[in-house]
């Protein structure tokens, strides 16, 4: 029990912390305020339709995440969904 109160953070130092950052927001993937933050679907809207064109017509899942402010997972996620069919990695050769 002793060793837990000794490496916990103090609830003054812990306050000071807080208090420096009190308008913090994330800012390299921001999103519509309309929107719900967690349904990446629901955030692209209509974009949704363009980045399917966008993969079809040869773009990398990374380049779409960067484009799109999204994760390459959730690109993956979302075209899986659609029906889209995926690309093999790396480009393989035959």
């Amino acid at each position: 029990m002793e060793v837990a109160g000794r490496y916990q953070n103090p609830p003054a130092a812990l306050q000071s912390l807080l208090a420096k950052l009190p308008n913090w927001e994330r800012i390299d993937r921001p999103y519509p305020k309309e929107c719900s933050p967690h349904k990446v679907s629901d955030r692209l809207g209509d974009d949704l339709q363009e980045l399917i064109a966008a993969y079809q017509a040869g773009a990398s899942t990374r380049v779409l995440a960067l484009n799109y402010g999204i994760g390459k997972t959730s690109v993956l996620r979302l075209l899986r969904r659609t029906g889209v069919p995926l690309r093999p990695r790396g480009g393989y050769r035959s």
